[in-house]
């Protein structure tokens, strides 16, 4: 079954169908390859509550990129050892249910799915988090507690691009805890998250502005949000005329955001924060500056703010997500589909390329 992945070069001398390119990112040259591997054998794994699930599209988020080295690396050390190894990527996908264990109810085989990220625990009570880093590999299987049926009314393309971004934007937007008028900033908006983050807060009753290095092409895409301003955050200098204080804050990149901010956030602010954007030493951080921790500090003792980590979501976060998909309230923004030998253009749109929405591939 044809599968997207990372290869090392070995590869070459038993592939027999299927194609293989050179991807240049971050100053690594990557073998990523279409192939046609075997189909693994589950058998001895799968128990009662087990779900075998054929991958029908996938994409990758930004975690996906540290990822992919990381995995390149195990590439070239294997193929120093003359072995040979690939390994599929991504973390999100929409497939269909093939197989279900004998004690499975709410799913069916035949049904289409995707995932549930829920984190720190699943609704059986397993710890949780993203529930693979292989999302391109054709056939995997899973608990059924990882998994949500797709809406008929929603596409392949955008089950493949769902439950990662909405279930963390709806979860950083809870413990936002935004209040009727209150001003809230969401940065780097042209980021999966925090497109979904403004869907999500374009239901409440707040001011809603933005920050993007990208402004311009922002207020294209947002014409229809009720957004108030979208900001350079690069370019404000401290000017407290450019935003009002700040009541909320959620960002997916604290690391380049936060010093930025700290002249706007008001008394009693709220900062969510999902991520770094240093996750990786390959990435090019010529333009970085590290975050000075005791600004951190003196803007949460000063303005008795509130920092607030967010990993992920909860399942009623997922649930609302989708309750307010099917109720017309919810959209998923998609950049771009490919499919078939485009391989390289899928991963240089989805990692290199600027893009707004998420980048799918889909196999034929």
């Amino acid at each position: 079954m044809n599968t997207i992945a990372i290869c090392n070069s070995h590869i070459k001398d038993v592939l027999t169908d299927g194609v293989l390119e050179q991807f240049s990112i971050d100053g690594e040259n990557i073998t990523i390859g279409l192939i046609d591997v075997p189909d693994i054998q589950y058998e001895k794994y799968f128990g009662s509550h087990s779900i075998l699930v054929r991958v029908k599209a996938f994409s990758c988020n930004f975690r996906d990129r540290g990822i992919l080295h990381s995995f390149n690396d195990i590439c070239k050390k294997k193929y120093d050892k003359n072995k040979l190894f690939f390994s599929p990527i991504g973390s999100e996908f929409v497939g269909i249910v093939e197989r279900v264990g004998r004690d499975v109810r709410i799913f069916k085989i035949g049904d289409r799915v995707m995932p549930n990220h829920s984190y720190p625990y699943k609704s059986n009570g397993q710890f949780g988090g993203v529930i693979s880093n292989f999302a391109s590999q054709r056939l995997q299987m899973f608990n059924e507690a990882e998994l949500v049926r797709v809406p008929d009314n929603m596409s392949d393309e955008e089950a493949a691009a769902f439950s990662l971004s909405a279930q963390t934007a709806y979860s950083m937007v809870r413990k936002a805890n935004v209040q009727k008028g209150n001003n809230v900033l969401v940065t780097s908006c042209s980021s999966n998250t925090s497109l979904a983050v403004l869907e999500v807060l374009c239901n409440l009753d707040c001011n809603i502005y933005a920050a993007s290095t990208n402004a311009r092409t922002i207020k294209e895409l947002l014409t229809d949000k009720d957004v108030q301003e979208i900001v350079d955050l690069r370019t404000l200098d401290g000017q407290k005329s450019a935003l009002p204080p700040l009541d909320a804050v959620i960002d997916p990149f604290i690391d380049i955001n936060l010093k930025y901010l700290i002249p706007y956030i008001n008394y009693n602010a709220r900062y969510v924060y999902c991520g770094v954007y240093k996750q990786s030493l390959k990435y090019d951080y010529s333009n970085y500056t590290n975050l000075d921790s005791s600004e951190i500090y003196n803007l949460c003792l000063i303005k008795n703010s509130s920092l607030i980590g967010n990993c992920l979501g909860l399942p009623e976060d997922l649930w609302e997500a989708l309750k307010n998909y099917n109720e017309g309230k919810y959209h998923i923004h998609i950049d771009s589909i490919y499919s078939g030998n485009r391989i390289v253009d899928f991963f240089t749109r989805t990692f290199k390329e600027k893009h707004i929405g998420k980048v799918i591939y889909k196999y034929q």
